[in-house]
């Protein structure tokens, strides 16, 4: 989740993402009862307690903070066992891409994917996305479009290739690496 109820590209562009309890509530009531949420706290967060306040009963939440002691705690190792990622104008979204996740974007203005047949999916109306968790099968194709999107984002970047050298190739190998 974002880093605060006042994160400033959610005031601008997706007002009704604001309060995070809430949107937590309502993603919790649209996921399956058999999934547990995890919330992914903002790396520079150490302690939430309004969030912890309300959900530490919870059974099916689980608030997660970066622990450098802990590799546990890494957005990387939270990647690698989700099912898929919910999410609202993070940039945790992109890093998901890179683990070839299912991504589900809560916004009517995304803030990186706000493009037509973007890589993700994305959930204008929070209502709408407990159809489209129990419909996940439907959305394997977004495989190809995630490899198509970091290709072009390799397209339009300078990458850097063997020893730190800046290359001007631009193929699917260096994609790869």
């Amino acid at each position: 989740i974002n880093k605060s109820d006042d994160h400033w590209y959610t005031k601008y562009s997706n007002i009704q993402n604001l309060n995070r309890k809430e949107l937590i509530k309502k993603v919790l009531d649209q996921i399956p009862n058999n999934y547990n949420l995890i919330v992914k706290c903002h790396p520079r967060k150490s302690f939430e307690k309004s969030l912890e306040k309300i959900f530490y009963k919870n059974k099916r939440v689980k608030i997660v903070y970066e622990d450098s002691k802990n590799p546990n705690t890494t957005l990387v190792s939270l990647l690698k066992d989700a099912k898929f990622i919910i999410g609202s104008g993070t940039t945790s979204l992109i890093v998901s891409l890179l683990f070839n996740k299912i991504v589900f974007d809560i916004s009517k203005v995304s803030a990186y994917f706000n493009f037509q047949d973007p890589p993700v999916i994305l959930v204008k109306h929070i209502k709408d996305l407990g159809n489209m968790i129990n419909n996940i099968e439907n959305f394997d194709h977004l495989n190809k479009k995630i490899k198509s999107y970091f290709f072009s984002l390799m397209n339009i970047s300078l990458p850097f290739y063997k020893q730190n050298s800046i290359s001007h190739i631009v193929d699917e190998n260096t994609s790869a690496l």
